[in-house]
Formats: C-alpha cells, sequence, structure tokens
C-alpha cells in the first residue's frame, strides 16, 4: 500500500512529531511512504530523511498558489498512491480537493487541534464541504476533538478515533540541570509548548510571580518558540522574574531537558491533544495541566497529575506550589502516569489502530465524487 502523507509544515511541533512516529513504524509495518509539506523551514525533514522516506517540500506563498497546487496534482497523478492522509487545515483543504481531482481512490484527514476552526468559522464550512466527499474519513486525536467537529456538523460516520502514542524516548544523557548550572536542589518546572496565545504562557507567568513569594528556590523553563516571543519576555522582565524563567527556544533534546525536570507544566486553552504530556509520563514525570479538550482523557486528576482551571492564575500558582512542596507526590504520580501510558497510549496500540483502519478503508470500493 503507498501513502503520501501531506502536511502543512515540518517544522517542530506536536502534529509534525506524531507524523514522525507514524511515518517511522508503518514503514516497518512494509507500507510505502511518502511524504510532502506545503510551506516552513522544514526543521524535520532530515529526519523523515533519514528513514529512507522521499519528501517533496511545496513552497506554498498563499493557499491558492498555482504552482504548488500543480506540483501537488502531478505529484498525485504521478505516483498514484492508495491513500492520501492530510494533516493540518491548509493540508486538509489542499489535499482533499486536489487528491479528488488528480483521482486519489481514498482520502484521509488527521484532526489535531481544533485552534483554526474555534476562530474562523469559514474554516468549520470548507472543513465539512471537503469531509463530504465519499472516500473521505477523519481521524480524530480525541474523543474531545470528535465530539467538536461533530458540533461543527461533521458526520458522524466518517469520524474514527484513534489517540496519540508514544514509544520509548530516546536521550542522549546530556543534564539540563549542568548545562545551565542548575543547582541539584533547585525545582526544575519546563513548559514544551509553541509560544502562542493558545498555549496560556501568560498564566503560568502570573503564577509564577505569586510563588515566588512564596517560594522561590525554582527555575521554570519555556522550551519552545513563536510570535509571542518578545511579549512574553517583557512580561518576565516585568515581574521581575528574570532569574526564575529561562528562554530555552526550540530545541531537538526536549526528552533530555523533561528528565531533568521536576515535572511539567501545560497552562493551554484550548488542546487537540498535547503530545508533550505523553512524552513527561514516559520518563516518570508528573504534570500540572489545564482541564481543557482531551487533557482529561489523559490525566486522572489527583492520580497521575494535577488539573486546573484555563486561565486560572490562583488555581495554576496553587498546584504548582503544591507539586513544588510535596516530593513524594510527585513520586507516585510520576510512577502512575506512566503505567497509564504504557496501558492506554503506547504507540505500539496506536500503530495497531493505524494498520487496522488503513486496511479496512483499502479493502472498500469507492468513488471519488463530493
Amino acid at each position: 500500500m503507498k501513502i503520501l502523507h501531506l502536511i502543512t509544515t515540518l517544522d517542530l511541533g506536536g502534529a509534525e512529531r506524531h507524523l514522525y512516529f507514524l511515518v517511522r513504524e508503518t514503514i516497518r509495518k512494509g507500507y510505502q511512504i511518502e511524504v510532502a509539506y506545503l510551506k516552513g523551514q522544514g526543521k524535520m525533514e532530515p529526519f523523515f530523511r533519514k528513514l529512507g522516506v522521499k519528501v517533496f517540500p511545496l513552497h506554498m506563498k498563499t493557499i491558492f498558489d498555482p504552482r504548488c497546487i500543480f506540483s501537488l496534482y502531478r505529484l498525485i497523478r504521478k505516483n498514484r498512491y492508495s491513500i492520501i492522509h492530510t494533516h493540518l487545515f491548509k493540508a486538509d483543504f489542499l489535499g482533499g480537493i486536489v487528491g479528488k481531482f488528480a483521482g486519489c481512490p481514498r482520502i484521509i484527514s488527521t484532526k489535531h487541534n481544533i485552534d483554526l476552526y474555534l476562530k474562523n468559522p469559514i474554516v468549520g464550512l470548507l472543513g465539512r464541504w471537503i469531509a463530504s466527499m465519499v472516500n473521505y474519513k477523519v481521524i480524530a486525536i480525541s474523543y474531545a476533538v470528535k465530539d467538536f467537529l461533530l458540533k461543527l456538523g461533521f458526520p458522524k460516520e466518517k469520524i474514527v478515533v484513534i489517540h496519540y502514542g508514544l514509544g520509548e524516548i530516546s536521550l542522549t544523557g546530556k543534564s539540563v540541570r549542568k548545562e545551565l548550572l542548575i543547582p541539584e536542589d533547585k525545582i526544575v518546572i519546563t513548559c514544551v509548548a509553541r509560544l502562542y496565545p493558545q498555549k496560556g504562557h501568560i498564566y503560568l507567568i502570573q503564577a509564577l510571580e505569586k510563588i515566588k513569594k512564596t517560594y522561590s528556590n525554582f527555575v521554570c523553563l519555556l522550551v519552545g518558540d513563536g510570535p509571542l516571543r518578545n511579549e512574553l519576555e517583557r512580561e518576565v522582565k516585568r515581574r521581575n522574574l528574570e532569574k526564575e524563567v529561562i528562554f530555552m527556544g526550540w530545541r531537538n533534546d526536549g526528552g533530555d531537558i523533561l528528565a531533568g525536570s521536576d515535572f511539567l507544566v501545560l497552562p493551554s486553552l484550548w488542546e487537540g491533544f498535547g503530545l508533550v504530556i505523553l512524552e513527561a509520563m514516559s520518563l516518570h514525570k508528573p504534570v500540572v495541566a489545564t482541564r481543557v479538550g482531551p487533557i482529561p482523557e489523559i490525566i486522572i486528576e489527583e492520580k497521575t497529575g494535577i488539573l486546573v482551571s484555563p486561565q486560572n492564575v490562583e488555581e495554576l500558582s496553587n498546584a504548582i506550589l503544591r507539586m513544588i512542596s510535596e516530593p513524594e507526590l510527585r513520586r507516585k504520580m510520576g510512577k502512575a502516569g506512566w503505567r497509564r501510558l504504557r496501558e492506554n497510549f503506547s504507540l505500539e496500540k496506536m500503530i495497531e489502530k493505524y494498520v487496522k483502519f488503513y486496511s479496512e478503508i483499502n479493502k472498500k470500493e469507492v468513488m471519488v465524487v463530493f
């Protein structure tokens, strides 16, 4: 079976990392996989090429870029894929329409997030229109995403839920404490997320200001980058947190950073999934996160982490302080989180579901019509 994965970017993010694991494991199952991406710097492209995967950058300038559209059409016509599997909205849009006209018999879209659908009702209309194709299926990465799509009017029979899964994280052995000269007795809090409004960093910074009045022997590592960086750096300076908050930027050793941390904080306003939560769980790290979207599907409250209301600085600061002050709680939650990951969100379980799904839809006779 020959599959083209089409994604909007191959930069560093949860959807892109998920795609890497999916591609790596399905190749091992004997699938022929190729990857195309529409725009961006392609920071993860070398990782896919190391797997022996052909990668096609399409250099999209706008969503209606005729050169990009023609390149995608020609790629699909030439290679006659059994399935086009799209990821992120622009790839969903172009992959659905161009794939249909290029004659691909089966098109799948994985919905990794709901942010564009929240911001722009036109996106919802376009998404439903594309999903109306007879040969179109939607994979929701959580029941929360599925419920949201149903509210938008996506056909129920087209949606399948397959949670993200995670295998063992490879560590280099680098110590973030040594790199940053952090004393062993200092608590290391880590937040791994793009610096976008969705991720709620501003509320974390406000919570850290409150915590510092009670407990100051901590450092918070913000791993990731994005358009809010300058604004957040100014906020940290304004609140006199320059010694406590370190902006790490994009890193390719996130596992090592989490391994050297005491716990993860994810203060998102909404989420499609939150792959970094699984990464923390795989390293026996407890989590403080907001009670939004699928996060309660992953974290068992008071067992594997502490959940708080989004945008609630008081709850967030209290939860972080509790995690700081109770090392035994951190140990128990970390251990319970690792067990939950292995039982419910392992990479093996995810790949098993994808292989079954691909096999089932490949057997069906389908028409390429709207």
